[in-house]
């Protein structure tokens, strides 16, 4: 399955873009709580309220989804599309997510250590000028000039408790 090496380059270079103090793991940093890497890729469960057993670790705030399944090598001079979501809050993280992948580009993927180049990234906004509502546009220009993102609102709550319900799906 592709997706595993993509998140795991991906996770790699991440640690290697957001963690300050480069210890060898993330259990008893100082720096846990307020740690980007940590809050994406380590993703720490929320203590519950009512004394209910949750897992360690949660699931984390993004989806991959790897280029079509059992694509093994793509010929030089092409591209391919990689999917991948912030959820809720990551979208603040959107600038260190970007440079992660150019860094994981660099150190390659798979056995031989292909290396890969980030060419865009595009993002689904709501309507304005340059972007009708559900849309696409183009947030990485090809100068590397970051387009603004408009403020992240959170979705009204819903569910029995008035919050949405958690689910953990492995």
């Amino acid at each position: 399955y592709s997706g595993s090496a993509w998140r795991g380059r991906f996770g790699t270079a991440l640690r290697q873009t957001l963690c300050v103090t480069r210890a060898p793991r993330c259990d008893g940093c100082l720096l846990l709580t307020s740690c980007g890497y940590s809050y994406l890729f380590e993703t720490p469960a929320v203590a519950s309220e009512q004394g209910l057993h949750l897992p360690d670790k949660a699931p984390h705030p993004f989806i991959i989804a790897p280029p079509a399944p059992g694509l093994r090598e793509v010929p030089e001079g092409d591209s391919l599309t990689l999917e991948m979501v912030l959820l809720g809050r990551a979208i603040d993280y959107l600038p260190y997510v970007i440079h992660a992948w150019q860094r994981a580009g660099r150190l390659g993927l798979g056995k031989a250590r292909q290396p890969f180049e980030l060419i865009d990234v595009q993002g689904q906004g709501g309507a304005s000028t340059d972007c009708p509502a559900g849309g696409w546009r183009i947030l990485l220009q090809p100068d590397g000039t970051l387009a603004a993102l408009p403020p992240w609102q959170p979705a009204p709550p819903r569910g029995p408790l008035g919050r949405p319900d958690p689910v953990q799906v492995q």
